[in-house]
């Protein structure tokens, strides 16, 4: 990134948190951000609409702002964590009310990890 666009960037910033203050500025912006939370929780948090959002996100990361597939990945994440630990009996158990296609797909990694360490 070149100097010019940096120091227009830290202007942009400088002055969402002086608007925004109240709603806690760039500080919770991003944790909002990093905690994926959806485009209506930020419009909601900074009472102003969802493409105001998609905007700062362009504005502020570079980077257009959908956090479902990272979500998924989380859930799908832990879910395989559990199943190394506990094995997919104990799974299957505990998992009866989670997404059908986010245990289907923790399950097909677990068995492809089992595969691999054999």
């Amino acid at each position: 990134m070149n100097k010019k666009r940096t120091k227009e960037r830290w202007q942009k910033i400088r002055y969402f948190d002086e608007k925004y203050v109240v709603q806690g500025g760039i500080k919770r912006l991003t944790e909002m951000k990093n905690n994926l939370r959806t485009l209506d929780d930020i419009a909601e948090q900074f009472n102003v609409s969802k493409e105001r959002v998609t905007q700062w996100m362009v504005e502020f990361f570079d980077e257009r702002y959908d956090p479902r597939e990272e979500r998924r990945n989380r859930k799908i994440h832990f879910m395989l964590k559990y199943l190394k630990k506990h094995g997919s009996k104990d799974f299957e158990k505990v998992s009866r009310d989670l997404n059908k296609h986010y245990k289907e797909e923790a399950l097909k990694r677990y068995n492809d990890f089992k595969r691999q360490s054999n």
